[in-house]
């Protein structure tokens, strides 16, 4: 299989990296694995886990701003979905500057319209557009504080 950029996927949307395919395996939990007779559940698990964390620790490196529980769920998903470089590469649109840069100078409603519209291929995959705008409205949402009567 391949995302929408073409790249060749494996498991959950592991997208394989330029040495991986040369070397014919990927690592999971510190294992090589052939990947090219698919792998398992457990394996692709292992594997959608250790991605996951690799997203986690992107966020965690490149934003040092508070976030909300829905803005960090936000920018981890974009992590996964196109890798660290999604939070720190030139967004179309704004400037050129990164959606962490947007972030971290506390400039939300532009990054907002970056996840909205920095989507990809949305011609050839529609799916793409609205993945972006449940990205926005998600991170746009505020927490209503609560009062007391």
């Amino acid at each position: 299989a391949a995302n929408a950029q073409g790249t060749p996927t494996v498991g959950y949307g592991h997208a394989l990296t330029a040495e991986e395919k040369k070397r014919g395996f990927i690592m999971i939990d510190g294992q090589p694995v052939d990947y090219s007779k698919g792998l398992t559940e457990a394996q692709a698990n292992s594997l959608y886990k250790q991605d996951f964390r690799h997203a986690q620790d992107a966020v965690a490196r490149n934003v040092s701003r508070p976030l909300t529980k829905d803005q960090y769920e936000v920018l981890v998903d974009v992590a996964y979905n196109r890798g660290p470089t999604g939070l720190t590469s030139p967004a179309k649109g704004n400037g050129q500057e990164s959606l962490s840069t947007l972030v971290n100078q506390g400039r939300m409603s532009e990054a907002t319209d970056v996840l909205r519209t920095n989507v990809g291929n949305s011609q050839k995959f529609p799916g793409l557009a609205v993945r972006g705008q449940e990205r926005a409205v998600k991170f746009a949402n505020v927490p209503k504080t609560s009062t007391t009567a």
